[in-house]
């Protein structure tokens, strides 16, 4: 755990100074009619317009070809168009350059921009094929259950440990504070007392109060759903039995994506999970019929994974 724990750590520090060290912002002033807002760096969906002659902090690095810049609006990533702005203009002037330092330039809020009404497009009836992502992640869980007197002459609680994989289809759009995903899951573990397996159908909730061009925070929960839970106990005459039923999970965490909105991107983070276990056969022994004693497991785990954008 320990090792996992130390891998996970310099997982998120190195991601974050690169992050870090891509970033970098420039001063521009906004020219022609106004710099019109665009939720994508496509340029299909228009949120707004910045007054002509107002004073804007802009990422450094262009995409779409050299087309767009990156902008802040209440803590949101935006796009404008390179031919509205002026870059630096004050490079020469020592008295312009002090006056509209970045440090000196105001955050740009939701009020200081003329924001449009809903401009309804053939992209915007068709929202959900923009901004999706595929995303896979790595779990290393540790969850607690507890053992009954069915089969063991002592009630005792026991840990599991083990690693799952999850693969998700995410819908995130940029200019939204909640996303959503949708997908598969499977847990495994094994020891020499027992066996434990089960797959997921699992539907997740995304709260995003931060998103950068290089960073995002979630805010997650999720359900899981299972009809297959799998257990398999090692009796103490040596033999095995098996038995299965259904799960109910229900989990809750928070995460860091690092270049959320590039092709490909990294994200780590920590869950907390209950799974309640239910509809589980009885096992026979020596000609008795014996209920396995499990009823809920609880734990956290922690995972790293990537997403792809579609």
């Amino acid at each position: 755990m320990s090792n996992i724990f130390k891998f996970f750590l310099i997982t998120i520090g190195c991601s974050f100074i690169i992050s870090l060290a891509t970033y970098a912002s420039q001063t521009a002033r906004v020219m022609n009619g106004g710099a019109t807002v665009y939720a994508d760096k496509n340029l299909k969906s228009p949120i707004g317009q910045i007054k002509r002659g107002s004073v804007v902090k802009v990422g450094s690095v262009a995409r779409n070809n050299g087309k767009v810049l990156p902008i802040i609006i209440s803590g949101r990533v935006a796009w404008v168009r390179v031919v509205d702005l002026k870059i630096n203009w004050f490079e020469r002037d020592d008295e312009l350059e002090d006056e509209y330092s970045e440090e000196r330039v105001p955050r740009l809020t939701e009020h200081k921009v003329l924001m449009s009404e809903k401009i309804e497009t053939d992209e915007d009836r068709n929202e959900i094929k923009e901004n999706n992502y595929l995303a896979f992640q790595l779990h290393y869980f540790n969850f607690s259950y507890a053992v009954g007197k069915d089969y063991y002459s002592d009630a005792r609680d026991e840990s599991i440990k083990g690693f799952a994989g999850h693969l998700l289809f995410e819908h995130r759009p940029p200019n939204k504070m909640i996303h959503w995903g949708v997908g598969f899951g499977m847990y495994n573990n094994s020891s020499e007392d027992s066996a434990f397996a089960w797959p997921t159908l699992d539907l997740m909730l995304y709260f995003v109060p931060l998103l950068r061009e290089t960073l995002a925070l979630d805010l997650f929960a999720g359900i899981h759903l299972s009809g297959s839970f799998r257990a398999k106990y090692r009796m103490i005459d040596g033999t095995e039995r098996e038995s299965s039923g259904n799960a109910l999970g229900g989990s809750a965490g928070v995460s860091l994506r690092f270049l959320p909105l590039a092709n490909l991107g990294i994200n780590v983070g920590l869950e907390y999970q209950t799974v309640i276990v239910s509809s589980m056969e009885s096992i026979e022994y020596e000609g008795n019929q014996y209920q396995t004693g499990i009823d809920s497991l609880t734990g956290a785990t922690l995972f790293v994974g990537c997403s792809l954008k579609l």
